[in-house]
């Protein structure tokens, strides 16, 4: 086999980096990757000491029931719980409520000129056209808040999933960079500031839950000690429950339940991180690139190594486990995001390219003998040969395998009334659907005789469940069959019921012929008995017939029996069966069924009046019908003499 060199797997690498990159901000690798990180934020993220100087004044449905109006907020109000903190001497205030429109004057300019003397420590969250204000709100805002501190509280949502997992660090207004709430209430809004965004470090306790952060609601902080809020950063904001709540990364790890989360919450997480001096790094840029350039090599030269396809396979899982507990070793200690998924992704599709070139190096070095066989046998066999060129003789083997036999009922009578063309078509559509479901069952096709469709399962590549996988296959083509004939009848076609017949046993597996011309078939009695049960059908109106051989060694499955059948050319009967998820129409209980043909088994008087009654509570069970019109006409058993010629 030709190799993939070195140069040439550098080369692919990158060509398949180039395809990778602009899909990782796309769904589902950009929400897959999302949610991978989120598993590590909630599970992984190096915890720190929880902040003791962060409190939470939440205005709740409860505080608004103690007010005059929901909307806008009682300024009134709002200004006593500023006054309340304010004389507890904090660190500073952050106000995660946006002041876009005038409530009652008097109340309003009590608390815009408290806000304004307490300009040090108060910060009022501002509001633009970006964030969905309109002119006359922002002109109100640029009024009343002209002198008073602000900051702003854009939490911007991933537009994949809508999670929230940054925060907007602060944005430029003219010649200043107005910080984030987190940062003005930190004090760190004084250093140089970008106007970028940053990951935000949720915190989490023990149990993977959101770290908790003393809060209370708001209309109880005038009875609360002023100590509680000494020297402490107090966020006040909305705990409501369909107003200013976010989904968070705990979304993918808790659930909706404990994910969603009040905004002014998430800027409490963020200013803990902000205290603590944590910050999440992300590999981005060139040296993002060159680690899916490095994934994909190493993908590549995985699967050039002259090896088992199952030890390549085993070294490429290997690779991606690595690759993965890189990731997780990286956040865990230095809080690094690693474009795991992006890396996992160029790693298998730079392996999937490189096995493809390589096979495509080992079909042209292959193609002499697929050209020379071809024509003689299936694509399966074919493949086979070239795997094993010892087969490439004639004479068999025997082996244990599953026969499958199909055929249409009624074909020769339609295709005298029919034109040519038109049958061609038709005929040419059912086979393609049958053959199709053989293939895809892993089943051999043998032959197709006219209407018949013949196959095998267990050779050339044995099945120690090809019993199960037959019946499997017989019912699934049943379907397929029923299906097609449906579908003709809505056009005005009447096409024939398919009948299958299904037997396991010894044959004679191989190529067989002249030194010209050979076939790879099937030799001995299992194969006519198969073909004999295929008829069989017709003597019950049933369409699948299974015998005993195949029906006690699919185990998978569950059967009713049809009788004991002396088929031509047999001097033993074969006990036949029919699949249950074959029955047609309404049918008889299972083991009502079986409890009347265990009495006709044993050949008792009572089992005509059974079937009788049978007959009259389920008309439309064809197999009831068959052994009471075999009753009424003398037989006494269930053995079914059928050696007189076809049935078919």
């Amino acid at each position: 086999m030709k190799r993939i060199g070195t140069r040439m797997a550098a080369i692919l690498s990158l060509i398949v980096t180039i395809i990778v990159l602009p899909l990782t901000q796309i769904p589902p690798l950009h929400t897959f990757e999302a949610r991978y990180s989120d598993l590590l934020m909630t599970f992984l993220a190096k915890r720190t000491k929880p902040s003791e100087d962060i409190v939470i004044v939440k205005i709740t449905e409860d505080t608004l029931a103690t007010l005059p109006y929901r909307s806008p907020l009682d300024r009134g109000f709002l200004a006593d719980i500023v006054e309340k903190i304010l004389a507890a001497n904090p660190k500073a205030i952050g106000i995660d409520l946006l002041l876009d429109q005038p409530s009652e004057k008097q109340k309003d300019d009590r608390l815009y000129s408290l806000l304004e003397k307490n300009s040090d420590k108060v910060f009022v969250v501002y509001g633009d056209k970006q964030d969905g204000l309109s002119e006359a709100q922002v002109a109100y805002e640029d009024k009343v808040l002209k002198n008073i501190s602000k900051a702003i509280a854009v939490l911007p949502k991933d537009g994949s999933d809508g999670v929230v997992r940054h925060f907007l660090e602060g944005r430029v207004y003219g010649d200043m960079v107005m910080p984030s709430l987190a940062h003005a209430v930190a004090g760190t809004w004084r250093n140089q500031l970008s106007d970028g965004y940053s990951r935000i470090v949720y915190q989490h306790k023990e149990d993977g839950k959101p770290r908790d952060f003393p809060n209370y609601p708001a209309h109880v902080v005038k009875v609360l000690p002023k100590e509680w809020f000494t020297d402490k950063y107090v966020m006040i904001g909305v705990d409501l429950p369909f107003v200013d709540r976010h989904r968070t990364p705990f979304t993918s790890s808790r659930g909706e339940a404990e994910g969603l989360m009040p905004g002014v919450f998430i800027h409490a997480h963020i200013l803990d991180q902000l205290l603590a001096g944590v910050r999440i790094s992300e590999v981005v840029g060139f040296t993002g690139i060159a680690m899916f350039w490095f994934a994909g090599f190493i993908g590549i030269m995985v699967v050039r190594i002259r090896q088992a396809i199952w030890l390549r396979a085993t070294l490429l899982i290997t690779s991606v486990v690595a690759t993965v507990g890189f990731s997780i070793t990286a956040f865990s200690i230095n809080l690094l995001l690693v474009p795991t998924m992006p890396m996992v992704v160029t790693m298998i599709l730079s392996a999937m390219v490189g096995s493809a070139i390589l096979w495509q190096f080992d079909r042209r070095e292959k193609q002499f003998v697929r050209n020379a066989w071809s024509h003689y046998v299936s694509p399966e066999v074919v493949d086979d040969m070239i795997s094993n060129p010892e087969k490439m003789k004639l004479g068999g083997e025997q082996m244990d395998v599953s026969f499958i036999f199909t055929d249409i009922a009624g074909f020769t009578a339609m295709s005298e009334r029919m034109p040519v063309q038109q049958l061609s078509t038709i005929l040419n559509d059912y086979l393609d659907r049958v053959s199709a479901e053989f293939v895809k069952s892993g089943a051999t096709l043998d032959k197709f005789v006219g209407d018949a469709v013949v196959g095998f399962i267990g050779a050339p590549m044995p099945d120690n469940d090809h019993p199960n996988n037959a019946v499997t296959l017989a019912i699934k083509i049943d379907k397929i069959c029923r299906n097609f004939r449906a579908e003709l009848a809505t056009k005005g076609i009447d096409f024939g019921h398919t009948r299958i017949g299904v037997h396991s046993g010894p044959a004679i597996i191989g190529n067989f012929g002249g030194s010209n011309f050979f076939n790879y078939t099937a030799l001995g009695d299992t194969v006519n008995t198969a073909s004999r049960l295929e008829g069989a059908n017709k003597n019950f109106t049933s369409l699948i017939c299974i015998s005993g051989a195949t029906a006690g060694r699919a185990n998978a499955h569950e059967f009713r029996p049809l009788g004991r059948l002396l088929l031509a050319g047999k001097t033993k009967p074969v006990e036949a069966f029919e699949p249950i998820d074959a029955i047609r129409g309404e049918h008889a209980p299972i083991e009502v069924y079986r409890n009347a043909y265990a009495q006709l088994e044993k050949g008792t008087i009572s089992c005509l009046q059974t079937f009788k009654s049978l007959a009259k509570k389920y008309p439309e069970d064809y197999l009831v019908k068959c052994h009471l019109q075999r009753l009424m006409d003398g037989q006494k058993t269930n053995l079914i003499d059928l050696s007189g010629g076809s049935t078919k």
